[in-house]
């Protein structure tokens, strides 16, 4: 398997190596001017380079493909490479500013810059092993995020919309002018449902349209029973940016499903604040108290977590306290724009 570089990634490398010629030079106090210096030190950075490179782009891999033996003679041919060209400019331009002969090199400098080209290889070889699991993970999630797409794909199928849709629309009107109530809650339960079959679980839809399935999923709440107290803050602008839908409703379901009801002093406190390019979110409940509690089985939250991670990567916080009367969760995510 070969590794692939992208533009942050040579970036970041460019500037590594700058830095380490840089204290080479400094380190060494080379004593020709600056013209020089700098000549020199691009040399030596290409120098340096061209193995840590090929090593994990051409040889690694004839290694781990059962080409052992041309990847050891090609791992040699670099070596009288790099001895070869990093002694040429280390005495090339000794002899060259001071008018003197080309000396052949000395067994302990040869020895000394061995150890260099060895360290080079094990630098090399961990950057090949790191960038190899990386590719490997990136591969894993794109297959998760498929058969997610697929799983969702397969379950619309089986369900047949346009009979429940129709259904909910005949409960509604037959029950409109005899119990509001019911009727306004099956139309709620109808838009929701109608929303959730119009977007792809696995892509991003405008945080707008989330927080309104958010806001009718504590109206559906009210209408059905629900006595739980909600208090529900909003602030930011909720119209340019894009999350993954459903992703924050897990949570919301869960301190409806374990929080007191029937007390106004220990509400459901739920705040969004989109600021910039960052979405804060905290969901606080006070737990019940009853010996016949029902238990947690961790599902949801494990598998609102796993999404995260899948699609959000390193661009996420989540933090839980949880104490024996209460449970908080904040969430922290950077969003993308439309």
């Amino acid at each position: 398997m070969t590794i692939k570089f992208n533009k942050n990634l040579l970036f970041r490398h460019l500037i590594g190596w700058i830095i380490i010629i840089s204290i080479f030079q400094i380190i060494m106090q080379l004593e020709y001017s600056l013209t020089v210096i700098i000549i020199r030190a691009l040399i030596e950075m290409l120098i340096f380079m061209i193995p840590y490179y090929a090593i994990p782009i051409f040889i690694l891999p004839y290694y781990f493909s059962s080409k052992k033996l041309k990847a050891i003679l090609l791992l040699l041919l670099l070596l009288i490479l790099f001895l070869t060209s990093y002694y040429l400019l280390e005495f090339g331009t000794f002899a060259i500013m001071n008018n003197e002969k080309l000396l052949a090199p000395k067994f302990y400098w040869i020895m000394h810059s061995t150890v260099y080209f060895i360290l080079i290889f094990l630098l090399s070889n961990s950057f090949y092993n790191n960038r190899i699991t990386i590719q490997k993970l990136n591969v894993v999630n794109e297959e998760e995020m498929i058969s997610l797409k697929q799983e969702v794909l397969f379950f619309k199928n089986q369900f047949n919309s346009n009979v429940s849709f129709d259904f909910l629309n005949y409960c509604h009107k037959n029950l409109v002018g005899q119990n509001e109530k019911i009727s306004s809650a099956i139309n709620i339960y109808k838009e929701i449902l109608q929303s959730t079959f119009e977007i792809e679980s696995v892509e991003a839809i405008p945080l707008e349209k989330e927080l309104q399935y958010i806001e009718q999923f504590i109206l559906l709440q009210d209408k059905i029973g629900n006595k739980a107290h909600v208090k529900f803050q909003k602030s930011g602008d909720f119209r340019s940016h894009l999350i993954l839908p459903r992703i924050l409703i897990t949570y919301i379901e869960n301190a409806f499903k374990y929080s007191i009801v029937g007390d106004f002093s220990k509400p459901i406190e739920i705040k969004l604040d989109a600021v910039k390019d960052e979405l804060h979110f905290i969901v606080f409940n006070h737990k019940k108290l009853t010996k016949n509690f029902e238990k947690s089985t961790g599902t949801g939250l494990s598998n609102a977590k796993q999404q995260l991670d899948l699609y959000y990567e390193n661009n996420y916080t989540i933090l839980v306290d949880e104490t024996e009367l209460t449970y908080q969760v904040y969430l922290k995510i950077n969003l993308k724009q439309k």
